[in-house]
């Protein structure tokens, strides 16, 4: 797989999952007429789906096992229609961010060492990146198809007894046919909506943070070798050679102008990770608050004694992919905070005490402190200023959930 960056395979499915929610980079007027039609759908099955949902919830108040059940696809709705909207009030930016993205993070590998981190970074990005698509299209699958089993099982022959992906109690004749075909397939391209928007955020935020933690990596070799002695002794012999200036004066000019390019270059991926924390920190914060609840509503259903054998593995593998979305891009951000860290090793591991004995190489020994020193201040990506996403987010969710689960638990046997 090359690392192109209009070619590699995790960004053509993160960038086609948001797509299909009314997000991607357009060149002509109708590329973004076309782009425009997508938003207007989406919007359109979330404002249903949300609807519907609640109207569930509504009537199911009062009862726990109702309430469990209901409360799960509430609850994925409202996280859905937080991240969807919030990132949609900041549409031109997010666009800008992925344009920037394709066209700096994951190309323009030129030694060895950019070409092997690039393509780690690209194993690691596909197998975020397809596990939410894997994940969150299983769980839409299992929601389409349990109706059909339910129905299929049971032999169904009163249209009131027919049983929909998500439950109408408004009195309307939507259980006859062909009206329960109509709104059956409805609801299944709603469905399919919602798993697209609840994986497309996330993958591409991994993506972009693997490839940006990538990125540092590149910049922290860069500094390693800006004194190496096969660099010095080409540079030093080709201005010898052109009779220019003295050849020790040259080769630190050079490592000079390099160590600006690496000053740039960590400039511009602070800026970045700057980016990505405007526009995700209200969907971290909203996805660390609701995962816990979700993710023990999923558990007390696949242990709820009464429930089919489908209902419990649809169950399960939502909260699977809840644990694992959450999982993922708490862990990319821990290695985004790692990775911008150990920029400072860079210039700290170079042989700098080599040059040292002159004014210039003095002089760029203390600027190398200067970004020793702003490099121990880490990147990082936060819940609405109010936490730190790392691993230990992770943790504290599931800690939470499993006390969630434990009461909920309790109160049913009582």
């Amino acid at each position: 797989m090359t690392s192109d960056s209009k070619e590699i395979l995790p960004a053509k499915i993160s960038f086609f999952l948001l797509y299909l929610g009314g997000f991607g980079i357009t060149e002509t007027h109708s590329e973004r007429r076309i782009l425009n039609l997508w938003m207007v759908y989406t919007v359109l099955m979330v404002t249903v789906g949300a609807a519907t949902i609640g109207c569930d919830l509504y009537h199911e108040w009062g009862s726990l096992e109702g309430m469990t059940y209901a409360g799960i696809t509430t609850l994925v709705t409202t996280i859905i229609s937080i991240k969807y909207f919030t990132t949609l009030m900041k549409r031109p930016w997010y666009v800008r961010v992925m344009r920037l993205a394709r066209d700096t993070l994951w190309g323009h590998a030129e030694t060895d060492y950019d070409k092997a981190v690039m393509k780690k970074c690209e194993r690691h990005a596909l197998f975020y990146v397809t596990a939410f698509a894997y994940l969150a299209g299983s769980s839409g699958v299992l929601y389409i198809v349990e109706p059909i089993i339910y129905n299929s099982l049971n032999n169904i022959t009163a249209p009131s007894d027919r049983m929909l992906i998500f439950k109408i109690w408004q009195d309307w004749p939507v259980y006859e046919t062909p009206n329960f075909e109509m709104v059956y397939i409805l609801q299944a391209l709603i469905t399919v909506q919602l798993c697209v928007l609840y994986s497309c955020f996330e993958s591409f935020l991994v993506l972009a943070n693997t490839f940006i933690t990538g990125q540092f990596s590149i910049l922290r070799y860069r500094l390693e070798v800006l004194y190496s002695h096969q660099l010095i002794d080409r540079i030093t012999s080709s201005y010898m050679e052109s009779g220019e200036m003295d050849g020790e004066k040259n080769s630190l000019a050079f490592v000079s102008q390099e160590f600006k390019n690496c000053i740039r270059q960590h400039q511009f991926l602070i800026s970045v990770t700057e980016e990505l924390e405007g526009l995700y920190t209200i969907i971290n914060l909203a996805s660390v608050l609701i995962h816990s609840t979700l993710i023990c509503l999923c558990g007390y259903q696949t242990i709820m004694p009464g429930n089919a054998l489908v209902r419990r593995i649809k169950c399960t593998v939502f909260a699977a992919g809840c644990i694992s979305q959450l999982f993922f891009f708490s862990f990319t951000c821990t290695n985004l905070t790692l990775g911008s860290l150990t920029v400072g090793d860079g210039p700290y591991n170079s042989a700098w005490y080599n040059e040292n004995s002159s004014e210039k190489g003095r002089s760029l020994t203390k600027d190398y402190s200067i970004m020793i020193m702003r490099a121990q201040r880490p990147c990082r990506l936060t819940g609405g200023g109010f936490f730190y996403v790392t691993l230990d987010t992770v943790k504290s969710v599931l800690t939470t959930a499993f006390s969630y689960l434990t009461l909920i638990r309790q109160s049913s046997m009582n």
